[in-house]
């Protein structure tokens, strides 16, 4: 009898040590761990004016900073917006003051240009998506893309986002031959040049600036208050006209 208490006294005690002990060091590991960024290619992210990026961490609670934010902004979830050709560095910092840092270097794409830059809108928007030439541009606003929906060489595309989406892209030359499925495994390729996000938040208690940047070879970017005038081209605020080499949009 008194062996069997004894078997009973050792069974709970291990339940015991088993059961809290082992949840215990899941939160000190959580405060301590180190934190990575698991969607960019060591460390460093490519990106194209106007466009989106958002990071995925496993710091759980964390604060983002950017060291240059004319370059790139970051949200506090984590979504960083190109703005102007340059380099800065995001930093992700956890609870416990571990940090980790992502080189970002932004361009201007030559493939394409979006009239609309990623950012909050307080209404739906119009974007005009124009390939260049010896370029094509797929385009999808839902998860997975199709050959169907592309943007032929000099052609042009508007798109109308009335709701919160985000426009992804895949530009290739005119005489490469691309399947869907090429395009889909390209989307989760974290260094994958041709492959860009635009993120379009629609928010009608959002207060924002409505700027049109232009990411093309030789192209325009107009921010608000003022006019640039590059390569035969001029781009006005949002409502005015824009001119483009060859033609005129209203």
């Amino acid at each position: 009898m008194k062996k069997a208490k004894r078997l009973t006294a050792i069974f709970m005690a291990l339940t015991m040590v088993l059961v809290y002990g082992l949840q215990m060091p899941v939160e000190v590991q959580a405060a301590g761990t180190a934190v990575k960024v698991s969607n960019v290619s060591n460390g460093k992210k490519t990106m194209y004016v106007g466009s989106s990026y958002a990071l995925k961490t496993n710091a759980g609670q964390a604060t983002f900073s950017s060291s240059k934010n004319k370059v790139a902004t970051v949200t506090q979830d984590g979504v960083i917006h190109a703005l102007k050709k340059g380099k800065t560095t995001v930093t992700v910092t956890n609870s416990a003051g571990k940090t980790a840092k992502v080189k970002v270097t932004v361009k201007k794409a030559k493939w394409y240009s979006v009239s609309q830059k990623a950012g909050t809108y307080t209404s739906g928007i119009s974007v005009k998506l124009k390939a260049a030439k010896g370029y094509k541009v797929y385009y999808t606003t839902g998860s997975k893309f199709k050959t169907g929906k592309v943007v032929k060489s000099g052609k042009s595309k508007t798109i109308q986002v009335k709701k919160s989406t985000t426009l992804s892209l895949y530009a290739a030359k005119t005489s490469t031959k691309v399947k869907a499925s090429s395009m889909n495994k390209a989307s989760k390729r974290n260094g994958y040049a041709y492959y860009v996000q635009y993120a379009y938040v629609i928010s009608t208690d959002a207060q924002t600036t409505t700027e049109t940047v232009v990411t093309t070879e030789g192209g325009v970017t107009t921010e608000a208050g003022g006019v640039t005038t590059e390569a035969g081209g001029v781009t006005t605020e949002a409502g005015s006209s824009t001119t483009e080499a060859g033609g005129s949009t209203t």
